[in-house]
């Protein structure tokens, strides 16, 4: 995958959403080791490899799903720790995608800085804030927030307002 934004037909090792008939997603990675388990049935990746966008493919109990590329997402992570929640998000969004961290310990947003960089590798899409975001989130039109807090309930009202609804 070349472009952070693929197009045509589904590639090998390509993440996808599975949308099933009450929209419930499921995100899984096309590679052709191993079938996608979802809900005690079993979808064979060769289904999907060489498709397009948007069609339908059926599990092992004949139950239907859309079958679309994940959108690259503008991320709010609130609690860096040393940094291993933040490379999972990072391998999440793709480079297309924005990671905002707040961390209230510099400390510890320096830790979580060096810690992605041995193990992730650069990540120019990645901003670690010093701060409380309990206090104040700056950003808004956010796609997801993640609270990986103590008392994550302190910031509920401030994260509903940033979200791009």
């Amino acid at each position: 995958m070349n472009s952070p934004f693929p197009k045509g037909p589904f590639q090998i090792e390509e993440p996808v959403i599975l949308l099933d008939r009450k929209e419930r997603e499921y995100l899984a990675r096309l590679d052709p080791r191993r079938a996608i388990s979802i809900r005690g049935g079993k979808i064979s990746v060769d289904d999907i490899i060489g498709r397009d966008e948007g069609s339908v493919v059926r599990s092992s109990l004949n139950e239907p799903f859309l079958v679309f590329r994940p959108s690259r997402a503008r991320v709010v992570e609130a609690g860096v720790g040393a940094g291993a929640l933040s490379i999972a998000l990072l391998r999440a969004i793709g480079s297309g995608g924005q990671l905002i961290s707040y961390e209230i310990r510099e400390d510890f947003g320096e830790l979580a800085r060096k810690n992605v960089a041995r193990y992730f590798g650069p990540a120019p899409n990645w901003v670690v804030k010093t701060g409380d975001i309990a206090l104040e989130i700056e950003e808004t039109g956010i796609d997801r927030v993640i609270l990986d807090l103590p008392e994550p309930w302190q910031v509920d009202g401030n994260s509903n307002a940033v979200l791009a609804l």
